[in-house]
């Protein structure tokens, strides 16, 4: 008997990845930022220098502060499906969950924006006391780090991980699927990655009405 949906947000929730626009809408560059990313994946740049390089792109614009930040996630791009089959899920009394590999700040407003009161992020911003952003910390290992927080979030309201579906669209929700049995891939230009593993593949987040 299912009793909670545990959603991912970038590209299931919203239709972008929030890094990327992130990086777009403090008014830095996106190829710079990609560089970055790649060097680090393929370990040309430490975990510590990648940060510093980002962090400096970031700061350079002059829009590294937590006001400027919290008024970009305000205005953030939501699917209209979303909003309309989590007030749905929310009336037939299941228990919602956002887990993401973002930022604490953005999984805190849209679970804000979305009435959800549990969420999980990987990323946490650093602020010094004028609310300037000096710092973050990232978990590489995205996937294990969900089901970490999964798990959590399980424990914490006495739920059975069997009776949870996970919904997401790339490959650091693959642990999730394996777990659960019941995971349901949301069609994206990465959820090729997770489909092979899903329990049921959708092309509109509203077919999960019809599923549950």
């Amino acid at each position: 008997m299912i009793k909670a949906v545990v959603f991912d947000i970038d590209g299931t929730l919203t239709p972008n990845i929030s890094w990327t626009v992130f990086t777009n809408k403090l008014g830095a560059s996106v190829d710079k930022h990609l560089r970055i990313y790649q060097d680090f994946k393929e370990d040309k740049l430490t975990y510590e220098k990648s940060k510093e390089h980002l962090l400096k792109l970031w700061k350079e614009t002059g829009n590294a502060h937590r006001s400027y930040i919290e008024n970009l996630f305000e205005k953030w791009t939501i699917r209209k499906e979303a909003k309309n089959v989590i007030k749905y899920l929310k009336s037939k009394g299941y228990v919602i969950c956002l887990i993401t590999g973002s930022i604490d700040l953005y999984a805190k407003i849209i679970a804000k924006r979305l009435e959800i009161k549990y969420f999980y992020s990987n990323t946490m911003l650093v602020w010094d006391r004028n609310s300037n952003l000096i710092d973050f910390h990232y978990h590489r290992d995205q996937g294990k780090k969900k089901l970490e927080q999964f798990l959590d979030f399980c424990q914490k309201l006495k739920l059975d991980p069997q009776n949870c579906l996970t919904v997401g669209d790339d490959d650091n929700d693959i642990q999730l699927f394996k777990y659960t049995g019941k995971g349901i891939a949301v069609k994206s230009e990465t959820s090729y990655k997770l489909e092979k593993y899903a329990w049921k593949k959708i092309d509109n987040l509203l077919e999960i009405k019809d599923i549950i």
